[in-house]
């Protein structure tokens, strides 16, 4: 069906079945515009992985198992899909209102982005998936089903509230949610041999197409040189953004080079090649990689990237999105560097849309390796997340067109790309159909070690644990569609392709799938 909200501007086309559910699958969006600017081609959930433990009281772990499931009317019963529509005051009037305003509460603190002042505004699209006897037949599991819902809501284009701290992009955004919740098991005996829910991991498909040129008349002139994505790890050392940028504009003469190396501890802008990358591990931005180890195979704690942006290509010689900036790009941050609060005072007027409370008391962000980084844009309740992401081209082969959705995801998430795909990542640096696929694992716990800055050995370490219910992807997509503003300010950074601590010469070199921005010595 063909969809088009007057009041955000947002048209799109949705799959459905003759009755009006969702196709296996999940809700798929296709050919999604705002106010005639292309944002994607296709937009969807590939599918879940559900990993179980079998567990000996009091904690010692039997075996593990992944089981793959696809969001259809196999194992899930599956509702007709719902519009959601703002009600015109906080009291709903129908079913339509009443599940914008649950979209919204799942949104949690970007529900904010739905509102114009107190009023609820915006547009969506949802469907539920209830199987609450799913796990019944494992035994003695803690759980007994999984009911989820599909949330995708729409906002209209604002700069209120900020997208980013500097408050100088006005957006529209997209937030391609999942709530899910696990079934209590009534039955479960917690002294004997049982089954629990380690992890469950979601696997999004989402094939983004951005316009060579903001502006839509000259763009249908333009010849198309496809995508381009960047990946960014921002700067958490507040006091590195006015220093550089200062060296950079009096001793360099570029104030635009000056921000954009305050604000990034490491860029690849744009992608040289394809890439598969982690984006957060078990719900912070640094961890010891099994893949990168000292001499002794004593592994190196590794930095993840923070955020992506993409954007059309605009050809040989041309310059390509501004970063910081990026003012016609769509953008998917994951977690704020405290050093893009400075300049508007994020740390003395706390903003959870770009610096949030979400890592309880002991993860112990005051000392290494988290020392004064900021948290990661997630639900609170589900906090221990693992995100990860790859880059490729639009490959025949991993086209959920084509292709049976159970083979396009991997219980080694990175094997779908290599070696599935192919052995070395191919060039997309200048260009081409792209597409980005995005996978968020919440786990069940996470063992934090405290490490005293300076180095030593851990002083202690505690357990924390996941909530059994919690909304994955609530920090969503902005899109701005606007020319980069003229002169010179802390939110507009260079518009030249930038690859740092790792040269483009040395990505191409090592021909290498897997790209964390750096190793921490």
């Amino acid at each position: 069906m063909k969809l088009f909200d007057r009041a955000t501007r947002w048209s799109l086309d949705c799959d459905t079945d003759t009755g009006g559910k969702p196709l296996p699958g999940g809700i798929v969006l296709r050919n999604v515009r705002h106010d005639d600017h292309n944002f994607a081609t296709d937009i969807r959930t590939v599918g879940i992985w559900v990993e179980t433990q079998v567990i000996d009281p009091p904690g010692t772990v039997v075996s593990t198992k992944k089981t793959f499931y696809q969001l259809d009317g196999a194992l899930f019963t599956v509702s007709p899909i719902t519009i959601l529509s703002p009600p015109a005051t906080s009291m709903p009037d129908n079913a339509s209102q009443r599940a914008f305003l649950q979209a919204s509460d799942a949104a949690l603190s970007f529900g904010r982005y739905f509102k114009n002042g107190t009023s609820p505004a915006g547009y969506g699209i949802s469907a539920t998936y209830e199987a609450p006897i799913l796990f019944l037949s494992l035994p003695n599991c803690e759980h007994a089903g999984l009911n989820l819902t599909q949330f995708f809501l729409f906002s209209r284009y604002s700069d209120l509230p900020r997208h980013e701290p500097s408050g100088s992009i006005a957006a529209a955004r997209c937030h391609p949610m999942i709530r899910y919740a696990l079934v209590p098991n009534t039955t479960h005996d917690p002294g004997r041999r049982f089954t629990r829910i380690s992890s469950i991991r979601f696997d999004y498909r989402l094939h983004l197409t951005i316009d060579r040129h903001h502006d839509l008349l000259e763009n249908q002139l333009l010849t198309k040189f496809g995508n381009q994505a960047g990946a960014f790890a921002d700067e958490d050392n507040p006091a590195s953004l006015l220093a550089s940028a200062i060296v950079f504009s009096v001793v360099k003469g570029s104030e635009s080079k000056g921000v954009s190396r305050a604000a990034f501890d490491a860029v690849e802008k744009p992608a040289v090649l394809e890439i598969t990358a982690p984006g957060l591990a078990k719900g912070v931005p640094i961890f010891a990689d099994p893949t990168r180890s000292r001499p002794g195979g004593v592994p190196l704690n590794v930095r993840c990237w923070d955020n992506l942006h993409w954007w059309g290509a605009r050809g040989p010689d041309e310059p390509i999105i501004s970063a910081p900036g990026a003012f016609h790009a769509a953008h998917l941050h994951w977690r704020w560097g405290a050093t893009t609060g400075l300049a508007q005072g994020v740390r003395s007027h706390p903003d959870d849309l770009v610096d949030p409370a979400v890592w309880p008391a002991g993860v112990a962000p005051r000392t290494a390796p988290l020392g004064g980084m900021w948290g990661p844009l997630v639900d609170p309740a589900i906090w221990i997340q693992s995100i990860r992401f790859a880059v490729t081209k639009n490959d025949p082969r991993l086209d959920p067109n084509r292709v049976a959705l159970n083979l396009l995801s991997k219980e080694d998430w990175k094997s779908l790309f290599t070696p599935g795909l192919r052995q070395h990542p191919q060039d997309i640096s200048a260009g081409d159909d792209i597409v980005l696929w995005f996978s968020i694992e919440v786990h069940r716990e996470v063992e934090v070690h405290e490490v005293p800055v300076g180095g030593g050995p851990p002083r202690k370490s505690r357990s924390f644990q996941a909530k059994t219910a919690g909304t994955v992807f609530i920090h969503g997509l902005f899109f701005p569609h606007d020319a980069d503003p003229e002169g010179f300010t802390l939110s507009l950074g260079t518009t030249g392709p930038e690859h740092r601590p790792t040269s483009e010469a040395t990505i191409r070199s090592n021909q290498e799938w897997y790209r964390p921005p750096f190793t921490l010595r």
